[in-house]
């Protein structure tokens, strides 16, 4: 029989290794538990603010009602809560509807359409950065920011997409001055600043608004294929058409709007 000794300090290094690698098996199990519970509190933690605001706009008159849906809405969007497009067009609408007889209601309005406009960013169409020139002047009407009397630049029109054939291409101009002929461009991108855009009385067609506060009082305008994206909507006046938009802006990331005459 032979009888094999290990040296002290060799048997101290085995254990130690074997120690540590059992220590690393349970710091990952522990991690995934962790991990498993987070995306579980996440999920509670939806699902509660759905039950929120869905409770809030079964009486969207109520000062409480209307409390609620505005700290539901500014929470779910500073922590990047996602909720489901349809709980957010269907409790948006309910207070939009209401707010042409209780005006008090209609600043909550305004959160709904911001916070959809937060959602929008994963429905964007994928844009190919855009190459060559066009003869198209491009025309957007703003508001200047009383609180920023200093020199800024308002926004920031960007080309997009790629060539695209007149009947497909984007425009951006003014309905009392209409461009003869459309862009060779998909798609115009405007990047708001401190200033207002203003939607009356604007031609859009394949344009994404980013990062801007939004204006319309219910006067003429061509909305086709417009998205709004990470926008505030304070500007928006109440009017019928504004109701109109409103419900357009909830329907779908994408909006298609038209009026030819002004309302009142």
């Amino acid at each position: 029989m032979v009888l094999i000794v290990l040296p002290l300090c060799g048997w101290a290094i085995y254990s130690i290794h074997a120690l540590s690698i059992s220590v690393a098996i349970m710091d990952a199990k522990i991690d995934a538990k962790v991990s498993a519970l987070d995306s579980k509190l996440s999920d509670l933690s939806n699902q509660v603010t759905k039950l929120s605001l869905r409770q809030s706009s079964g009486n969207p008159i109520d000062p409480l009602s209307i409390k609620d849906a505005i700290n539901v809405l500014d929470t779910a969007k500073s922590k990047g809560i996602k909720l489901p497009v349809d709980v957010v067009q269907e409790a948006g609408i309910k207070f939009v509807e209401v707010a042409e007889k209780n005006p008090q209601v209609w600043p909550v309005a305004g959160q709904f359409f911001s916070y959809r406009s937060f959602l929008n960013v994963d429905f964007l169409p994928a844009l190919t950065p855009a190459t060559g020139k066009s003869k198209y002047q491009s025309s957007v009407t703003i508001h200047l920011d009383p609180q920023h009397p200093e020199w800024h630049s308002p926004f920031e029109v960007l080309f997009a997409g790629g060539y695209a054939s007149s009947d497909k291409a984007a425009r951006l101009e003014s309905l009392s001055h209409p461009q003869p002929e459309p862009s060779e461009f998909s798609f115009f991108i405007i990047n708001g600043g401190h200033d207002v855009i203003v939607l009356d009385g604007e031609l859009m067609k394949n344009v994404i608004i980013r990062n801007a506060d939004v204006e319309y009082s219910g006067g003429p305008v061509v909305l086709e294929n417009v998205y709004f994206v990470n926008c505030t909507f304070v500007s928006f006046r109440l009017t019928p058409k504004g109701v109109d938009l409103g419900k357009t802006l909830l329907a779908s990331a994408s909006a298609t709007f038209t009026v030819s005459k002004k309302s009142s």
